[in-house]
């Protein structure tokens, strides 16, 4: 198992790196869906479930307010990703976590979900099926 400062200078590199093909807007990732399926769901985690106290789908891009909060998260993540003195920091208070509160609670609008996860693993996901989003 790598340290810690292997694991943050791996983070960081991810954070840094302009992503595959060189986008011209400098984005990491394509949109929120690949965002929340190649990155925020493996940082992110949090058990989720009936029986605990936070709600998650995996379809989570069937519903309109976690679709929206999601992408807000990930454009936050985009913009604030390369400050090197507070933007990650910014990024969670602000926008990861304010989000999130809400997407997760068990009277938010996932608050009829059933999929489950367990301690440690990521949030549950179903990729959308191919078409489904204009880039994806």
């Amino acid at each position: 198992m790598a340290g810690n400062e292997d694991w943050l200078d791996e983070l960081n590199e991810y954070a840094n790196d302009s992503g595959e093909g060189g986008d011209p807007e400098g984005l990491h990732h394509r949109n929120a869906v690949d965002f929340f399926e190649n990155y925020f769901r493996h940082v992110y985690k949090r058990r989720v479930g009936v029986r605990n106290q936070y709600r998650w789908s995996a379809r989570w891009w069937e519903n309109a307010e976690a679709l929206i909060r999601i992408d807000a998260i990930w454009r936050a993540w985009e913009s604030l990703r390369n400050d090197p003195s507070t933007g990650i920091s910014t990024w969670l208070r602000d926008h990861a976590d304010y989000h999130m509160g809400i997407l997760l609670s068990p009277d938010g609008p996932m608050a009829t979900a059933e999929d489950a996860n367990g301690r440690g693993e990521p949030l549950p996901h179903d990729p959308p099926p191919p078409g489904h989003f204009p880039e994806y």
